[in-house]
This record gives C-alpha cells, sequence and structure tokens, in this order.
C-alpha cells in the first residue's frame, strides 16, 4: 500500500532552524552597532556642549572685563591651564590657546575627549579666534 505523507522532513525542519538563526545573529549584531553609535553620538553632543560652554564663559569674560582686572592674557592663561573633567560623563576637556596679530585676537581650540565603551580613544576639537575688544564697546 502506497501513503502520501504530509508533512516537513527533519531535515527540511533543520535548514529553516538554521536560516532563522543566522538572521537573528545578523539582528543581534546590528542592534549593538545601533547601540554603540547612538553611545558615540549622545557623549558627542554632550562633550560639544560642555566646549560650548566653556567658549561662552571666555566671551563673558572678554565683555565684562571694562569693569575688571582681568585681561585678555588672563584669559590665555587660564585656558591654557585648563582641564575640565564632567561628572556625569567621561568627558574631559583641555584647552590652548596663543595669542596672534599683535596681541589683539587669540585662537583657541578646546577639545573634549572621552573613552567608548570599546575602549577607544574619540575626540571633538573645536577652533575659534577671540578679540579681546568687545562688540558691545
Amino acid at each position: 500500500m502506497i501513503t502520501k505523507q504530509k508533512g516537513f522532513n527533519l531535515i527540511e525542519v533543520m535548514v529553516a532552524f538554521i536560516l532563522i538563526g543566522v538572521a537573528s545573529l545578523g539582528l543581534v549584531k546590528l542592534q549593538i552597532y545601533v547601540e554603540a553609535r547612538a553611545e558615540q553620538a549622545k557623549t558627542s553632543l554632550k562633550a560639544l556642549y560642555m566646549i560650548e560652554s566653556q567658549l561662552e564663559y571666555f566671551r563673558q569674560r572678554g565683555v565684562s572685563s571694562a569693569s575688571s582686572s582681568y585681561s585678555f592674557i588672563n584669559m590665555h592663561d587660564e585656558c591654557n591651564a585648563m582641564i575640565e573633567n564632567s561628572a556625569t560623563l567621561d568627558v574631559q576637556l583641555t584647552c590652548q590657546s596663543t595669542l596672534s596679530l599683535s596681541d589683539t585676537v587669540s585662537s583657541i581650540s578646546i577639545k573634549g575627549y572621552w573613552h567608548d565603551r570599546y575602549q577607544q580613544d574619540k575626540e571633538v576639537n573645536i577652533v575659534t579666534m577671540l578679540s579681546k575688544y568687545s562688540e558691545f564697546d
């Protein structure tokens, strides 16, 4: 007597499981990659906010320099001596300043750096120029 079997063979089921497993491993790897990139973007933004607030501090000190004894040279020395750590992140800021153009313009470079989850060095660097003369004078 001839019987027709309906259903799947064991080999077909195993091949289906292997394909599902390979696809799910790819999705897991993609998820890890996306999380690492999102963390890097978040830390980069926080480092940029820290750098911008430090630059704004230097700009404000220049505006208020007419009423105090704070000078352009003081900003230069303060910038070169600055190392700032974030309380919530492992971001550190360093600043280098060089006087140029007959001591009226200073080039300031502030770098924020940190280690990512894989202990690789990451950094964000902003370079700008500040004048000792205020636009409000």
